[in-house]
C-alpha cells in the first residue's frame, strides 16, 4: 500500500500490485477476500490529487524521489510479515476508459462549459475540485462496492461480476446527465461525477478477485499481465486521445462553445462504453460459477497427483474457496 499510494500512477507497479493482490487474498477464505482486497486497493484514488500537487507546485521530482523508499520499505515488510501461500489449493476496461477520460479532459470540458455560459471559469477550484472529487469518490466507491459484493454474496454465488455490472449501469447515466445539464449549468456537473466516479471505483477489485477464483495458480502470473495490458491499453491510455480526435473532427473553430460541444461529443462516448462493460461483467457472471469450479477441481487434481493419491476425489459443500482446505470444527 505505501508503494501504491506514491507510485502516482507509474503503470510499471500496476502488475506487481495486482500479483501482490492474489497472493495476500489467497491466506484468507472467499468470504473475507474481498474486503482484503478493498484495503489493498485504496490508495489507488489518492494518487491523484498527489499527482495534481507534484504538477502545480512545479515540483513533480520529489514524486520520484519518494517512492523508491516507499517501495523499499513495502518489499521489505512483504518479505517479512507476508508468508507465501499455500497455493494449491475486459470488462473493467470500460471502467477505465471513462476514468481515464474524466481524469484528463473533465477539467478542460467544465472550464469550456463556463466559457460557453458567458462565465469566466476559477481554473485552480476545478482542478482542486477533480482530485478532491477522485480522492474521496474511490475510497468510498471501493468501501461501498466491497460491502455491497460481500453482502450479495449471502444471496448470489456471483456476486462480484454482478456487482460491477450494476456499478457500470449507475455510472453510465451519470456521465450522460453531467455532460448534458453542464450545458446548461455549470456547478451541477459535480453531483453527477460524484456519483459516477463511486460507481467506477466499485468495481477496481473485481477482477483481480476473479482471477484468483477462475485462474489456476501456475498461470495467475500470466492472467494478470494480459489483463493489466488489456485494461490500461483500451481504457485509460486510449480514451484521451479518441476523445480528443472526436472533439477535434466535430467541431474544428476556436470558439470556446464549439470546443465545448466537440468535448461533449467525447465524453458522450463514455456512457456508451459503461453499457458494453456491463454487459460484458453480466457474461461473466454467467460463467464465473461453473469457471471457478473448474478451477478448484484442476487445483485439487494437481494436489492429488503430487501427493500420489489417484483416488476418486470427495465433494467438499459449502466450500467456495479455491485451493483452501478450512477445517470447521
Amino acid at each position: 500500500m505505501l508503494a501504491k499510494l506514491t507510485c502516482l500512477k507509474s503503470q510499471a507497479i500496476c502488475s506487481p500490485n495486482r500479483a501482490y493482490d492474489c497472493n495476500i487474498c489467497l491466506l484468507f477464505r472467499r468470504i473475507l477476500r474481498v474486503p482484503v482486497s478493498d484495503t489493498f486497493w485504496v490508495p489507488v484514488p489518492l494518487q491523484s490529487p498527489e499527482s495534481a500537487g507534484a504538477d502545480s507546485d512545479s515540483a513533480w521530482q520529489w514524486s520520484l524521489r519518494v517512492t523508491p523508499v516507499f517501495g523499499f520499505i513495502a518489499v521489505l515488510l512483504t518479505w517479512i510479515f507476508v508468508p507465501e501461500p499455500a497455493r494449491g489449493a475486459t470488462a473493467f476496461t470500460a471502467a477505465t476508459y471513462v476514468l481515464g477520460c474524466l481524469g484528463f479532459w473533465a477539467p478542460s470540458f467544465l472550464e469550456e462549459a463556463y466559457f460557453a455560459n458567458g462565465k469566466e471559469p476559477n481554473n485552480n477550484y476545478i482542478a482542486l475540485g477533480f482530485g478532491v472529487v477522485t480522492c474521496v469518490a474511490g475510497v468510498l466507491g471501493v468501501a461501498v462496492g466491497a460491502y455491497a459484493s460481500k453482502l450479495y454474496m449471502r444471496f448470489k454465488s456471483n456476486s462480484e461480476p454482478l456487482i460491477a455490472a450494476y456499478a457500470l449501469m449507475i455510472a453510465g447515466p451519470m456521465v450522460f446527465f453531467a455532460a448534458i445539464i453542464v450545458e446548461y449549468n455549470p456547478a451541477s456537473i459535480w453531483s453527477f461525477i460524484v456519483i459516477a466516479e463511486i460507481a467506477l471505483a466499485m468495481t477496481w477489485f473485481i477482477v483481480p478477485k476473479i482471477l484468483i477464483d477462475c485462474v489456476v495458480p501456475h498461470r495467475r502470473a500470466l492472467a494478470s499481465g494480459l489483463s493489466m495490458m488489456i485494461i490500461h491499453l483500451f481504457g485509460d491510455a486510449y480514451s484521451p486521445l479518441l476523445v480528443g480526435l472526436l472533439a477535434d473532427l466535430t467541431y474544428d473553430t476556436d470558439t470556446h462553445y464549439d470546443e465545448f460541444k466537440g468535448l461533449q461529443v467525447g465524453v458522450l462516448t463514455c456512457p456508451i462504453v459503461c453499457i458494453l462493460g456491463a454487459a460484458a461483467f453480466l457474461a461473466c457472471a454467467l460463467n464465473y460459477d461453473s469457471d471457478r469450479k473448474k478451477c478448484k477441481e484442476l487445483i485439487e487434481h494437481s494436489a492429488r497427483v503430487l501427493r500420489g493419491d489417484y483416488s476418486q476425489p470427495t465433494e467438499h459443500k459449502n466450500d467456495s474457496s479455491v485451493g483452501t482446505v478450512i477445517n470447521r470444527t
